[in-house]
């Protein structure tokens, strides 16, 4: 039996969907940013500040990850913020700079010691 059609225009819309909805997901504008808690202790009030706008966590577990896509509203840097297991604030300035639909990913690594280091690999 040969399908109708109707069939064959319903599938072909699907898979156009699909389609589209990937590459939306794959190529919008944002930087996504995966902060790493290296450490064997828990890391709370994590906050990851940039131009207009805050992305924060309330704790991050050892070796665990906390990730956000982030879009700024114009040239920035990322300025992390969190609390140690013994109560410290810290907060260091990652120098990254990054714009307005800027692409990509930016891995920030918070050592056992609260010391933070930062990969980048951003694109326009």
């Amino acid at each position: 039996m040969r399908p109708r059609p109707v069939k064959r225009t319903c599938a072909a819309l699907g898979v156009l969907l699909v389609l589209v909805c990937f590459g939306w997901a794959q190529y919008r504008p944002g930087v996504t940013v995966t902060l790493k808690n290296a450490g064997r202790r828990e890391i709370t009030d994590v906050r990851i500040g940039f131009t207009g706008g805050v992305k924060s966590s309330r704790s991050v577990g050892p070796f665990r990850s906390f990730a956000t896509r982030i879009n700024p509203k114009g040239p920035s840097h990322l300025v992390v913020e969190f609390v140690d297991s013994c109560g410290n604030q810290h907060a260091a300035e990652a120098d990254i700079y990054i714009e307005h639909n800027y692409r990509g990913a930016v891995d920030i690594t918070v050592s056992e010691d609260g010391g933070v280091t930062w990969k980048e690999n951003l694109r326009i």
